[in-house]
Formats: structure tokens, sequence, C-alpha cells
């Protein structure tokens, strides 16, 4: 399944909007991690991480984490947040 390409600004209100819906009603002190572009290892790699978050008594980093395995699978950074293609290193080849 092809994923749908979105702004950078986009994908954290997705995820926002995700885990203010999930997030355990007993914290108020864990919020949604930026989303920070990276280069794919591959093909079917995402090309947007999330730092992981801390531990929570209240068990959000795993909120956290179900909610951004499922985003990865569905939604991409548009190649346009790329900016000019200068700045965009090629992927790594293995040496034959």
């Amino acid at each position: 399944m092809a994923r749908q390409q979105v702004s950078l600004e986009r994908l954290f209100a997705i995820l926002d909007g995700e885990y203010r819906m999930a997030r355990p009603a007993l914290c108020r002190a864990c919020v949604t991690p930026l989303p920070i572009r990276r280069i794919p290892a591959d093909e079917v790699s995402t090309n947007w991480f999330v730092v992981d978050p801390d531990e929570c008594p209240h068990q959000c980093n795993v909120v956290l984490a179900e909610i951004v395995t499922r985003m990865m699978s569905q939604y991409e950074l548009g190649r346009s947040e790329y900016g000019s293609g200068a700045n965009v290193l090629p992927r790594k080849r293995n040496a034959s």
C-alpha cells in the first residue's frame, strides 16, 4: 500500500490528534514528539521517525509507539519538504 504524502506540519497534526484521543487520562505531562525527516534506508522504509519518549508510569510511551508504528505505514513526508535536491544525501548502496 502506498503511503500518503503529507507535510511535516500535517504529519505532526495527525500524530498529535491520534495521541490526544489515546493518551491515558491520568497523564498530562507527556507530549507528542515532532517527526524528524531521514533518508530512508531502502524503498520500503519510511522517511521520518520520532525520538522515543521517556518511559511514563501511565504507559504513554507505549501508546505513542503504537500510534507511530501505525502512522509510519500510512504516511510519508512529501518530497517538497526536501527542498532542492542538493540538500538530500543519496542512500548508501552496498559495495559489490
